[in-house]
């Protein structure tokens, strides 16, 4: 029930409205995305070029990327307030203009590493097909687990999924969310009974548990037999904010 619980957890995270250019969060938060304010000078003048969002500071700046091609981009600052914001903001002008600057790069995020990873290791061939296969899902599944996101909003991004996690312990699922999860979740099993390896491991594993060789075989309709009940009563147990542990991996300053 747990598993099957953070499963319809998941579904309900990455549910989003592919139009909006925003988190991958439930449809229904309210909270906005935070968005950048232009910053005025202490006579109420705007500064130009210089922006603000949550507590930090950025420079708009036309910067060269890697490949040398100019683009406006939004360079989060050290100073803390405006005046040396300011100064830190022209001292990068100055650097731009002189050819001092290194070249802007956008940090890779686990999606791109992994897909480069899989890429690689089918362009070597040191794997078998079946091999890299298994990989291969097991990395997809993982970079939905991922809230990838960059360093600066990653405070907005814990936030919103407490929020999520709050909401699912006190609300629980719809009847169209229950029955959505119900299905994708028996359909990737029934995909995954179609091979062998898999199927072998499973019947091995449930005859050491002591649970029969076939007990894998009925999981459908465990999955079929889950109520919305079962799950707010799950969702309230474990998604309480009584116990909870947040990971959160940024990159080295």
């Amino acid at each position: 029930m747990c598993y099957f619980l953070c499963y319809c957890y998941r579904m309900k995270l990455t549910e989003t409205d592919s139009n909006k250019n925003t988190l991958r969060i439930d449809a229904q938060s309210t909270r906005e995305p935070v968005k950048y304010q232009k910053v005025y000078d202490g006579r109420k003048r705007r500064i130009r070029g210089l922006w603000k969002r949550g507590g930090a500071f950025y420079a708009q700046l036309s910067l060269p990327n890697e490949d040398g091609i100019r683009k406006v981009r939004r360079v989060k600052l050290d100073g803390a307030a405006v005046a040396a914001a300011t100064d830190e903001m022209r001292r990068m002008v100055i650097d731009r203009n002189d050819d001092q600057l290194p070249a802007m790069v956008r940090k890779p995020k686990f999606d791109d590493y992994a897909q480069e990873y899989i890429d690689r290791e089918y362009a070597l061939g040191r794997k078998t097909h079946r091999t890299l296969n298994t990989e291969s899902g097991h990395i997809n599944f993982w970079k939905k687990q991922f809230a990838g996101t960059a360093a600066e909003p990653a405070a907005q991004v814990e936030e919103e999924l407490l929020n999520q996690a709050k909401r699912l312990a006190k609300e629980g699922l719809t009847d169209e969310e229950l029955r959505r999860a119900k299905a994708k979740l028996i359909g990737h099993k029934k995909i995954a009974r179609q091979d062998l390896g898999s199927v072998a491991f499973a019947t091995c594993m449930d005859e050491l548990l002591g649970l029969g060789y076939n007990h894998h075989a009925k999981e459908d309709d465990r999955v079929e037999s889950v109520t919305l009940a079962q799950v707010r009563e799950v969702a309230a147990r474990y998604f309480g904010m009584e116990n909870f542990a947040t990971a959160i991996s940024l990159p080295a300053k």
